[in-house]
């Protein structure tokens, strides 16, 4: 049984031989992978509570997801207790501290690194918010970039600033970074009301949770947001053939994917080397306020009342004009109502322009 020694740290790795991916992807090369990127993942995965999604025997065996450490785990190892809500035990959750930890991490077969929105300490008031975008059974790659641009035009006027990542599977995730300020149920909210923006003009995007119902659309899953929700992290890797990572893209990188998959355990290291993280930039403090740059200090909703046309144009997107109820100069350019006469809903403001 090899050692390793990171850092301080000693780490004992196991079976580095055995095959995970049909391609022929090892335990080692995941372990190995994971070692060469850490940089980047610690950046957005320190300090964070983490499950782990288990596949001892590869991605064709059986798997588990695990949030309770396991009795075997390195007193090094820092781990953080968290009482759910209803739940009748306290779980014991891995907090990913450094490169020795992730290590260890992948040495448990732990190919996929899912992870809490919040940091360690202020769980309730998370860092990060999310929109998972997953295409539902003949939705189109192109549909899931599109529905992406929506989301970024509806988080731009709330003076948000999206990040995309490919999920490494078919859709796209949006990481929209946050100063943690606020709960779980208000962050919900915020996102909510952006996926029903996006929703009331696109009509192959869907917040329907009913997969039957979903056909052919674009699921826009808020309720990632939710406390106790985890997502696959930048850069972990996925439970795919070829072994794909969810790799942050740029916007206009975006454009020329030709799938979710397009990244793997292979390409990424050389990709970092190459290019840098497109996404670090969201997690380097602003100079003038010491928060991460892209958070917005989200901390009020107002009332308003939107207009726009029952029927979407031949792209399957609503064109609206202004709303004439609208008096505030904003316009209702994205929230698609009950018709011609609007109805009431919320509105998550600009800084300086009456919401935030």
């Amino acid at each position: 049984m090899p050692t390793v020694l990171i850092g301080s740290r000693k780490v004992d790795l196991t079976n580095l031989d055995k095959v995970f991916w049909p391609e022929g992807y090892t335990k080692g090369d995941l372990v190995g992978y994971y070692h060469r990127v850490a940089p980047y993942v610690l950046r957005y995965l320190k300090d964070r509570p983490i499950v782990m999604s288990r596949y001892p025997d590869g991605i064709n065996g059986k798997h588990f997801y695990q949030k309770e450490k396991p009795e075997y785990t390195p007193e090094w190892i820092e781990t953080l207790p968290v009482a759910h809500e209803g739940a009748q035990r306290v779980i014991n959750y891995i907090v990913c501290r450094d490169e020795a930890h992730l290590v260890w991490i992948a040495n448990q077969g732990a190919i996929e690194v899912h992870a809490w929105l919040g940091r360690a300490g202020r769980l309730e008031y998370p860092d990060l918010a999310v929109l998972d975008l997953d295409p539902a059974a003949h939705a189109t790659w192109r549909q899931v970039i599109d529905v992406a641009r929506l989301a970024r035009t509806v988080l731009a006027e709330f003076g948000l600033a999206g990040f995309p990542k490919t999920s490494g599977a078919t859709g796209v995730h949006i990481f929209i970074p946050l100063e943690p300020v606020h709960t779980n149920r208000e962050r919900t909210r915020a996102m909510e009301a952006a996926a029903r923006l996006v929703t009331g003009v696109c009509a192959f995007a869907t917040t329907e949770r009913a997969i039957e119902r979903r056909t052919g659309k674009v699921y826009i899953d808020y309720l990632q947001n939710t406390a106790g929700k985890t997502m696959a992290f930048p850069y972990s890797v996925r439970p795919h053939p070829s072994a794909p990572v969810s790799t942050p893209v740029t916007w206009d990188e975006l454009e020329s994917l030709k799938a979710s998959n397009q990244f793997n355990i292979r390409t990424v290291p050389d990709r970092l080397q190459n290019r840098g993280g497109p996404l670090c930039r969201a997690f380097q403090p602003s100079p003038s306020s010491g928060r991460p740059a892209g958070t917005c200090p989200v901390t009020r909703v107002i009332p308003f009342t939107f207009w726009a046309p029952k029927t979407p144009d031949s792209a399957g997107i609503h064109r609206t004009p202004p709303n004439p109820m609208d008096k505030s100069g904003r316009g209702g350019a994205w929230w698609t109502t009950n018709g011609h006469t609007g109805w009431p809903g919320r509105w998550f403001g600009r800084p300086g322009r009456g919401g935030f």
